[in-house]
C-alpha cells in the first residue's frame, strides 16, 4: 500500500516493533505525507522523533527508570517478557491436566467433573493473553496487505484453541490444549530472546542519543537562561561551563578550553579550542568556560547524522531477510489454502457419506462386489434365527407363564412355576446358541 504512494521507492515493515521504513526520492515526499496517507486508511502511526527529542525522552526515561517512548525495542521486550511469563506459568497446569500427558506419564488425577473447565481456563489465558502480541501483529500486517509469521502463528493458535473448545463442549474428539499452549510459550520465548538481542544491538544508538544534553545555557540580552536544546536556533549564543556537554554544533566566540571528542571522533586526547574553533555537539568541555555560536541544529548536527546512519543500518533488511519475509508470506498462504481445502474436503466427504448411508439399501465397507451376495445369505440366516428366538419367546410369554399363573386350573390343567422358569432359561439358552451358530454359518 505504501509503495503505491508517488515517489516511494520501497518500504519494509516490522510488525513486531511496529516500525515502517520507507525509501523515497529525495525531497519529493516527506514523512508527514506518508503518515497522512496511513491515517486516512485508519492506521495509527507517528513519525520517529528527531535526535534532540529522542535525547529528551531518554533523559526523562532515565529519571523514571522506564523505557523511553521512542525505544520500541525496549517496550516490545518488556511486553514479550510479560506475556511469556504469564504463558509459561499457566502452561504448567495445562500440562498437568491434559489427559494425553497423564497417559504418557502414567498418572491420573482423582475424579472431578471440573477438570475440563480448569483445563479450558488455563489454556485460555495462554492463548488469548499470551498470544495477543501475535494477534496484534497480524492485524498490523493485514492492514499493510501482507502475510507474515504473526498471521501464521495466530491461525495455528486460534484454530487449535477453537477446535479444542468444540471438543470440550460440542463433540467427542481429542483436544489440543497442551500442544497449542506449549507452542505459544515457546514462540513467545523465542521472540523475547530475539527482541532482547536486538535491544542489545540498539544500545549504541541509545548511547549516541544520550550524548545530546537535554538543556542549554542560552545567552540573551546579557542574561543566561536555561532552555531545551531542541529550542536552539542557528545564530544563538550559548554558554558552556567546564565539565558540561556542548549542546549542538557551533563555533567558539570567546574563551579557550580543551574538549573531549572521543565519543564522536574517537580521538583519545582532548582537543584544544580557542576563538574561531569549531565544536561538535555531544562532546565534553573539559576545562574553561566558552561562549559558542550555534551553526547547526536538529538533524543537521554531526551527532544527528551519526544517529541517522545507525538507524538506517539497524532498520535496513539484508537480502537474506527479505527472502525470509517472502518465504513467510507464501508459507502462510500455503498453510491457509491447504488447511481450508482439507477441512472442505473432509466435510464434503463426511456429509456425502452420511447421505449415502441414509439413502442406500446396502453399504459396502470393502471394494468387493461379492460381499453383496454374502450379505443376502447372512440376512436370510439372521431372519431364521430371529424366527426361532421369536418361537421361544412366544411360548414363554403366551403359554408357559399364564399356565403357571393358574389360568387353566378350572380345566384341571396345572403347571408348576419351576417349569415356567425352565422354559424361560431355555429361551435364553436358545438365543445364545443361535447367535453362536450364526457366527459359524457358511456364507
Amino acid at each position: 500500500m505504501v509503495n503505491k504512494i508517488p515517489h516511494v521507492l520501497e518500504s519494509s515493515f516490522d510488525p513486531v516493533t511496529g516500525m515502517l521504513i520507507v525509501k523515497t526520492h529525495k525531497g519529493m515526499v516527506t514523512a508527514k505525507d506518508i503518515t497522512k496517507e496511513l491515517k486516512e486508511c485508519s492506521m495509527r502511526c507517528e513519525e520517529i522523533p528527531p535526535p534532540h527529542e529522542m535525547a529528551r525522552m531518554e533523559h526523562e526515561a532515565a529519571k523514571t527508570k522506564k523505557p523511553a517512548k521512542h525505544d520500541h525495542h525496549a517496550m516490545m521486550e518488556a511486553e514479550l517478557k510479560r506475556h511469556f511469563i504469564v504463558a509459561a506459568i499457566f502452561t504448567i497446569p495445562v500440562l498437568i491436566l491434559s489427559p494425553s500427558i497423564q497417559g504418557w506419564a502414567g498418572y491420573s488425577l482423582p475424579p472431578f467433573v471440573g477438570w475440563n473447565v480448569l483445563l479450558l481456563v488455563a489454556s485460555s489465558v495462554v492463548i488469548l493473553y499470551g498470544g495477543f502480541v501475535f494477534y496484534k501483529g497480524s492485524v498490523k500486517a493485514l492492514k499493510m496487505h501482507t502475510l507474515d509469521m504473526n498471521v501464521l502463528v495466530s491461525i495455528a493458535l486460534l484454530a487449535g484453541y477453537l477446535y479444542s473448545v468444540g471438543a470440550t463442549f460440542f463433540f467427542v474428539a481429542q483436544d489440543f490444549y497442551w500442544e497449542i499452549s506449549t507452542l505459544a510459550a515457546f514462540i513467545l520465548f523465542g521472540h523475547w530472546m530475539e527482541m532482547k538481542a536486538e535491544r542489545s544491538a540498539a544500545g549504541a544508538l541509545k548511547e549516541l542519543v544520550k550524548l545530546i544534553p537535554p538543556t542549554a545555557n542560552l545567552i540573551k540580552n546579557g542574561e543566561v537562561t536555561e532552555v531545551p536544546t531542541a529550542d536552539l536556533k542557528v545564530g544563538d549564543i550559548i554558554l558552556v561551563k567546564p565539565s558540561e556537554k556542548i549542546p549542538t554544533d557551533g563555533v567558539v566566540l570567546e574563551g579557550e578550553t580543551s574538549v573531549n571528542e572521543a565519543m564522536v571522533t574517537g580521538e583519545s586526547k582532548p582537543v584544544q579550542k580557542a576563538k574561531g574553533s569549531k565544536v561538535i555537539g555531544g562532546t565534553i568541555n573539559a576545562e574553561g568556560a566558552i561562549r559558542v555560536q550555534v551553526t547547526k541544529t536538529g538533524e543537521e548536527t554531526a551527532v544527528a547524522q551519526i544517529i541517522k546512519l545507525v538507524q538506517q543500518a539497524m532498520t535496513s533488511k539484508p537480502q537474506v531477510q527479505r527472502l525470509a519475509d517472502k518465504a513467510a508470506f507464501y508459507l502462510t498462504l500455503i498453510a491457509i489454502f491447504v488447511g481450508g481445502g482439507t477441512f472442505i474436503f473432509w466435510f464434503g466427504i463426511g456429509a456425502g457419506t452420511d447421505v449415502a448411508v441414509e439413502s442406500a439399501d446396502v453399504v459396502l465397507i470393502r471394494n468387493d462386489p461379492q460381499d453383496v451376495a454374502r450379505l443376502i445369505r447372512l440376512s436370510k440366516k439372521t431372519m431364521q434365527k430371529m424366527n426361532q428366538n421369536l418361537v421361544w419367546a412366544t411360548g414363554y410369554n403366551v403359554v408357559a407363564i399364564p399356565i403357571a399363573a393358574g389360568l387353566l386350573v378350572p380345566f384341571g390343567i396345572v403347571l408348576a412355576p419351576e417349569f415356567a422358569a425352565i422354559t424361560m432359561s431355555a429361551s435364553s439358552i436358545s438365543v445364545t446358541v443361535n447367535a453362536l451358530l450364526l457366527k459359524r454359518a457358511n456364507l
